[in-house]
């Protein structure tokens, strides 16, 4: 199996030449490979024709607006918070231009304090430039964030056929 640009596993439907772009997060976990036709960015899950239907019907996740899979790509881009390195529990708000780089307001209270160029993210956007910037920024995390999920995921599947 080889992997896609996001780092999720391509898939073989039925032992068809077919690659998967993306596969089904609930079913890839069962080692099933069924190709994903939705995204809920609630759950953070790719999910196939099977899983949608499922994911429609249960209480808990009857209200998640599902997207489409390509569409995911694009909203997740612009609508993605992204969380403090230093602070996992704050929402990045702010970028240091001393230090060239983006932070929460308590980082910004307690070390970038004296600091010039400091801006909020939102004001950051007002030039294409900036903004491209910005977003390239967004993806690469989002990215990063997801190669770990994937192998927090896989470490886990290894830690329990180790113990069986």
């Amino acid at each position: 199996m080889a992997e896609s640009e996001r780092g999720d596993l391509t898939s073989v439907k039925d032992g068809s030449d077919a690659d998967f772009d993306i596969v089904c997060t609930p079913c890839w976990e069962d080692s099933i490979r069924e190709e994903a036709v939705k995204y809920c960015p609630e759950c953070q899950e790719y999910l196939c024709k099977t899983c949608t239907r499922h994911h429609g019907r249960q209480k808990i996740t009857r209200s998640h607006k599902l997207l489409d899979r390509n569409a995911a790509k694009q909203a997740s881009a612009v609508s993605m918070t992204t969380k403090c390195h230093y602070h996992p529990d704050r929402d990045i708000e702010m970028y240091c231009g001393t230090h060239d780089m983006v932070c929460c307001l308590k980082c910004i209270a307690t070390e970038h304090r004296a600091c010039s160029g400091v801006s909020g993210i939102e004001e950051m956007k007002t030039t294409s430039v900036q903004q491209q910037e910005v977003e390239r920024l967004q993806n690469d995390t989002r990215n990063i964030q997801e190669r770990l999920a994937d192998t927090d995921k896989k470490t886990k599947k290894n830690i329990f056929h180790t113990i069986l």
